[in-house]
């Protein structure tokens, strides 16, 4: 069947169906661009923001451990006067061994009044060793040293050295930025699935609203305007070919403008005859 063929109803409906259909998939772009942006830029926004806690964090757990380890030194230095006075360093290793138990310290020295070796203690593959001065082979970062003066009644004995290590305060910190990206990932994945149900729930409503629209124009004009247009046309049909009744009256059932102008063209023509 061809395009000349079909009905006005269908032909009506499809073309306005055609157009509806367009400006709603152009809404339905645009909504859906702009959908995508805005969870773009939350996810961004969220994950810079998550980046920035943790640096913020990283940095309060930075000081917090050199301000811990400084009191570590000055609890050391308390702790060895006497020892170190009295040249008791078998006493003194084993209060220092208490120290040696944190994780995070790495190495305590001990020097006598003319900056010599007393005491040493330090840590070998987990294992704490000790002895009167480290071992040339041990290796450790006077960046991450704090250095404390030792007395006794008033009088200077000697210098405590405390090396500690910020691996393991790293390596905690890299476990949480892990959990924080899992997180975030996480958080992407179902925003994008909930954006995806609501974009295919979109897509629903599209189509139902354009077969509504198709459905409601066949129908109105199936019942208002074809109904009229074949009432007309056989009113006409009578009239040709002679049998038409001139007296009737269309326009008293509908209440529509076409239907009073062939009344009012009925009308002169029975007063014509």
């Amino acid at each position: 069947m061809g395009w000349k063929q079909l009905s006005i109803s269908f032909k009506t409906a499809f073309i306005n169906s055609t157009v509806v259909l367009t400006l709603l998939a152009i809404v339905a772009t645009f909504i859906i661009n702009k959908q995508d942006s805005l969870v773009d830029f939350i996810l961004t926004r969220y994950q810079g923001m998550i980046q920035q806690t943790f640096q913020n964090q990283a940095e309060r757990d930075n000081r917090s451990l050199k301000e811990r380890h400084a009191i570590n030194a000055k609890i050391c230095s308390g702790m060895s006067g006497f020892f170190v006075y009295n040249f008791r360093s078998d006493g003194l290793k084993t209060n220092l061994m208490s120290l040696l138990a944190l994780p995070d310290i790495s190495a305590i020295e001990i020097l006598d009044s003319e900056g010599g070796p007393f005491v040493a203690l330090w840590k070998n593959n987990g294992e704490v060793m000790e002895g009167e001065a480290m071992d040339d082979g041990v290796v450790l970062n006077n960046d991450k040293m704090f250095t404390e003066e030792i007395f006794y009644d008033k009088e200077l004995a000697g210098t405590v050295k405390l090396y500690y290590t910020d691996a393991l305060l790293h390596k905690q910190l890299e476990d949480s930025e892990q959990d924080l990206q899992r997180e975030v990932d996480t958080l992407g994945t179902e925003v994008t699935d909930t954006i995806l149900d609501a974009k295919y729930s979109q897509i629903i409503a599209f189509v139902f609203v354009v077969i509504s629209l198709v459905v409601t124009i066949i129908l109105t004009l199936r019942f208002i305007v074809i109904t009229r247009l074949k009432m007309i046309t056989s009113g006409l049909r009578d009239i040709a070919e002679g049998e038409g009744d001139l007296t009737k009256r269309l326009a008293s059932k509908f209440d529509d403008r076409s239907l009073v102008f062939f009344d009012k063209f009925s009308n002169r023509r029975g007063c014509i005859l």
